[in-house]
């Protein structure tokens, strides 16, 4: 497993994320309304991450458990961080959606590393 390649692997999912964020705000918001549209975005959003990462982990490393599970504590470590550098946990709204975004990331190398066993998708 390459730590070198985990942190560029979430700057990957990061830069997604962040232009997801921008599209999604202009699309979702006028036609749902905010709190409608916050709640659409965070369940769109755990969908994105898992897709992204069913594809980076491969190249990431991480074939076990524990390293998937390190490699996803990282991950949202780096994502909160991000969250609270930028002032973006305010805009999310009540505590569920931060939280819930956070465990996605958190779990979504583990996740897929076991869809991944369980597949043809070595």
């Amino acid at each position: 497993m390459s730590w070198p390649r985990a942190l560029a692997a979430w700057a990957a999912l990061a830069a997604v994320m962040l232009v997801y964020g921008a599209v999604r705000g202009v699309l979702l918001e006028p036609f749902l309304g905010g709190a409608v549209a916050r709640w659409a975005s965070a369940l769109s959003t755990c969908v994105l991450i898992a897709a992204v990462v069913f594809f980076l982990l491969p190249w990431v490393g991480a074939r076990t458990l524990r390293l998937q599970l390190a490699v996803g504590a990282a991950w949202a470590a780096l994502s909160a961080l991000l969250a609270v550098a930028s002032a973006r946990i305010p805009q999310l709204g009540a505590w569920p959606l931060p939280a819930l975004l956070l465990g996605a990331v958190f779990a979504s190398p583990a996740l897929t590393g076991i869809l991944r066993d369980r597949s043809d998708w070595h």
